[in-house]
C-alpha cells in the first residue's frame, strides 16, 4: 500500500463500513516532518460508543472517585476497550497492507475465521526447546515461528523452513464482528512514518528510526502519536510523563 493510496482506500472502506451500519472515522492529527499528513481511523459500532467513552475519560479527569464507586457498585455500563494499532517501520511493507486488510474485514465481514496455534504437540520435547527455568514459569514460545523441529521434535538449526504443524496442534477459531464491536473500539493508524511509507524507508525524512524517537519525542511524528494517545487516554498519559 503506497502512501499516495492510504487516504482513498481509508475512505473506501469507511464508506463500507458506514453501509455496514458501523462507525468509522478518519482523522488527520498532524503532518511529518517531511510534511505528509498522518491519519489515524477509530472503528466501532456507533459514534454512542466513542462519545461514551471519551466521556468517562473525561470523569476520570475530573472526578476519579466517582468512576470509581460505578466501577465498584456495578453501575459504570458499557465499557469498551480501545484497541490502538500501528506500523512504526513503514518498510516492512506487510505491517501497512495486514493493517488495512484488517480494517476491511472489521467493517465489511459478520464473522471471521482463523486458524490458531492451541499448544505443542505431545511429541515436543519443552525440556530440549527451552532452559529449565523458563519451562517452569511456562514462558514456551507458543506462537514463536522462530522453532523448526524434525522427526523427533527436535529442532533443525536455520533451516530457513517455518512450519508452526512440525511442532503446534492448530486449532480453529470464529469471531463474530458484532460481538468484538461491543467489547472493542479499535484505533488504526496505518502508519506513524508517513515520509518512511512514501520511500520505502525505515527513517523518517530527518533520517531518525521513529522506533528510538519515543521518549525523546523530538519528531513531528513522535509528537504527533503522543497527542493522539493523550486524546484517547490522557490518565494514562499522564502517568506514563509523571504529572
Amino acid at each position: 500500500t503506497r502512501y499516495a493510496d492510504v487516504l482513498e482506500q481509508l475512505e473506501a472502506i469507511q464508506t463500507a463500513a458506514e453501509a455496514n451500519g458501523r462507525y468509522f472515522e478518519i482523522k488527520n492529527y498532524g503532518t511529518s516532518e517531511g510534511g505528509l499528513d498522518t491519519y489515524y481511523v477509530t472503528l466501532s459500532d456507533s459514534s454512542d460508543s466513542v462519545d461514551s467513552f471519551k466521556s468517562m475519560n473525561e470523569t476520570a479527569l475530573t472526578d476519579p472517585a466517582s468512576l470509581q464507586a460505578k466501577i465498584d457498585d456495578g453501575t459504570i455500563g458499557e465499557y469498551r476497550v480501545p484497541f490502538f494499532i500501528s506500523n512504526i517501520h513503514p518498510d516492512e511493507c506487510p505491517g501497512v497492507d495486514s493493517t488495512m486488510n484488517l480494517l476491511w474485514t472489521l467493517a465489511t465481514e459478520d464473522t471471521i475465521d482463523y486458524n490458531t496455534l492451541a499448544d505443542f504437540k505431545e511429541s515436543v520435547d519443552l525440556d530440549y526447546l527451552f532452559a529449565e527455568d523458563v519451562v517452569d514459569l511456562g514462558i514456551t514460545g507458543l506462537g514463536s515461528q522462530k522453532f523448526t523441529a524434525d522427526e523427533n521434535g527436535r529442532i533443525r538449526n536455520n533451516t530457513g523452513v517455518n512450519d508452526a504443524s512440525e511442532l503446534y496442534t492448530i486449532g480453529d477459531k470464529s469471531l463474530d464482528v458484532d460481538e468484538v464491536l461491543d467489547n472493542i473500539i479499535f484505533i488504526v493508524q496505518p502508519t506513524e512514518n508517513p515520509d518512511g511509507r512514501a520511500f520505502n524507508e525505515r527513517r523518517n525524512a530527518n533520517g531518525y528510526d521513529l522506533n528510538r524517537d519515543a521518549s525523546n519525542q523530538t519528531q513531528a511524528e513522535t509528537r504527533n502519536l503522543a497527542a493522539m494517545i493523550n486524546d484517547w487516554n490522557p490518565v494514562v498519559f499522564a502517568e506514563l510523563h509523571g504529572f
